[in-house]
C-alpha cells in the first residue's frame, strides 16, 4: 500500500549568494586608554618556585614586580612602549621594546626582575613618547615604594 509521499526523493537545495555583499555599518572610532595598575611585589622561592608577597627585601635578593596595563578606552591603542624605573644599585632605567596595540578591554600583564635592589621607587611609565593619542594621559604613570635592610 502506498502512503502517498515518494519514497527516495531528494530536492536538490540552491544556495544563491546575495545580489550584492551586505557590509556592516562600520563601528565609530573610538579613542584609547592605556592605564597602568600594580599587581604585586615580592620575590620568587628559589626553593618551590612560588611567589611570594613582600614589599621589605634584603640587598641580597631578586625582587618580582607585578603590573597590568589595560586599555581603558573605546579605540585600538596602536603600538606602545613602557619604561621603568627600577631602585638598582647602579640604578638603571630600563625600555621595553614596542608592544603589540591593544584593542578596547584588552589588558596584558608583565612581570619585571631585578637584582641588587635598593630602597626606593619603582617607576612606570606607559607610552613615554606619547605615541597612542589617549583620552587620559593623566593614568600611564605608576609609583610604588620598595624598602631594602643591609
Amino acid at each position: 500500500a502506498s502512503t502517498g509521499s515518494p519514497q527516495g526523493t531528494n530536492t536538490p537545495v540552491v544556495i544563491k549568494p546575495a545580489s550584492k555583499p551586505i557590509t556592516p555599518a562600520p563601528k565609530p572610532a573610538g579613542t584609547p586608554d592605556l592605564a597602568i595598575r600594580p599587581i604585586a611585589m615580592g620575590v620568587i622561592d628559589p626553593r618551590t618556585g612560588m611567589f611570594i608577597q613582600k614589599n621589605v627585601f634584603g640587598s641580597y635578593e631578586t625582587v618580582t614586580y607585578k603590573f597590568d596595563v589595560a586599555n581603558r578606552g573605546t579605540g585600538r591603542s596602536g603600538s606602545w612602549s613602557f619604561t621603568a624605573d627600577l631602585p638598582t644599585n647602579p640604578p638603571k632605567p630600563n625600555q621595553s621594546p614596542m608592544q603589540n596595540p591593544l584593542g578596547p578591554g584588552d589588558h596584558i600583564e608583565f612581570t619585571l626582575n631585578f637584582n641588587a635592589p635598593s630602597s626606593g621607587s619603582v617607576m612606570i611609565h606607559v607610552d613615554t613618547s606619547n605615541a597612542v593619542a589617549e583620552s587620559n594621559e593623566g593614568n600611564n604613570m605608576l609609583t610604588d615604594y620598595i624598602s631594602v635592610v643591609y
